[in-house]
Formats: structure tokens, C-alpha cells, sequence
């Protein structure tokens, strides 16, 4: 789960930390990949799609943030799983057990996106540039004082990730995964399939 290693969702997890915002009561991702890179795995319905090439990090990305399990799910996909396919596009809508609105969307099928995060807060908004195919992202704070915009350099993410992967086994601990959040990591995914599925 690279994405946790980016320099803006360290700095989001420390605003929410210091409440920031206050409570959350709003979360909504976006994010897009390649049409080129529909092959091989990614096209097998079992494993592969947006779901989990896509979303599964994104599911990862808002409990990680917020410190909270998300306990609902609905989701619907297209190409339609039920057809025994794998999807190109996945929209999830989920509540976090405080009550947390979650609304998350992958996709290869769009050209374009927003690939954005947005945090609503009883008392002010957290919110993101693009946070794909950019060399700085832009980290937007708005509460009863106004707005205050962040520049924040893109994290050599991947490269990052086996740094700390080199750490870890030295016996440190980082921020990488660990066996707890992979198999979190299938539940969600199996969920968000049994939502589909059985809608």
C-alpha cells in the first residue's frame, strides 16, 4: 500500500490527528489508471480489475487516514462482475464505524480524473490536487479562518516503499503494511465483491 508512504497523506494523517477539521464526517477519493495497462492479470475477473489493481488501495488509504474500520458497504461495477468479469470502473460507498460517510471510485475507463482526496470535518475541509502525474500536489485547508494551500513534493513512492521494505527487515518498524492490513485488505476486497454481486 504505497500510497500511505506519500509525504501530503503524512501530512493529512497529522492534521487529523491535531483534529483539525473535527470530527470526520466525509471522505471521497478518485483515482484512474492507465487503459494500456488492461493485460494479463488485471483483466482476470478472480483477481484482477480496478478492484483490485485500484480501490483496494484506496479502501487501505481511508482507514489508515481516518484510524477508523469501515463497517458498510455497497458497490457496483462496470463491466458488471456478476457477468463473471473483471471491472474497469468500481464505485464504493461505505460508512466508517463513527458514522463517517465514505464515497471511493477507481477507474481505467476515464481518461481523465480528478484522482483527489477530500476530507469533510464538523469544522473545516481538507482537500487535494491531483495526486497522480504531478511533481507537486497541492494540499488545500479550509476552515472559519479561510483557506491555506500546502505545496507538497510527490514522493518517489515506489522506490520509497523498498527502502522501508530494506528497513524492515534490519527490524525497524515503518509505516508499510503489515500481515494484519493485507488480510484487512481481503475482507474489504471480498466485501466490496459480495456487494457487488449480490445487489
Amino acid at each position: 500500500f504505497y500510497i500511505r508512504l506519500e509525504a501530503i497523506m503524512e501530512r493529512i494523517r497529522v492534521l487529523l490527528s491535531a483534529d483539525v477539521i473535527g470530527r470526520l464526517l466525509a471522505i471521497s477519493m478518485s483515482r484512474n489508471g492507465p487503459a494500456l495497462l488492461r493485460s494479463g492479470w488485471r483483466l482476470e475477473g478472480s483477481q484482477g480489475g480496478a478492484m483490485f489493481d485500484m480501490a483496494v488501495h484506496l479502501l487501505d488509504l481511508v482507514e489508515w487516514l481516518s484510524g477508523e474500520p469501515i463497517v458498510e458497504i455497497a458497490a457496483s461495477s462496470h463491466p458488471d462482475r456478476r457477468d463473471g468479469l473483471s471491472d474497469d470502473t468500481v464505485a464504493i460507498l461505505g460508512r466508517l464505524r463513527g458514522g463517517c460517510q465514505v464515497q471511493l471510485r477507481a477507474s481505467r475507463e476515464t481518461p481523465y480524473a480528478a484522482n483527489d482526496l477530500v476530507l469533510e470535518g464538523e469544522r473545516g475541509m481538507i482537500a487535494t490536487s491531483a495526486l497522480r502525474w504531478s511533481d507537486t500536489y497541492e494540499l488545500r485547508i479550509t476552515d472559519d479562518a479561510g483557506t491555506r494551500v500546502e505545496a507538497i513534493p510527490a514522493t518517489p513512492a515506489y522506490a520509497l516503499e523498498l527502502q522501508h521494505f530494506e528497513r524492515e527487515l534490519a527490524g525497524e518498524l515503518c509505516v508499510l503494511a503489515d500481515g494484519e492490513d493485507g488480510v484487512r485488505a481481503i475482507v474489504l476486497a471480498e466485501a466490496v465483491h459480495a456487494a457487488i454481486v449480490t445487489r
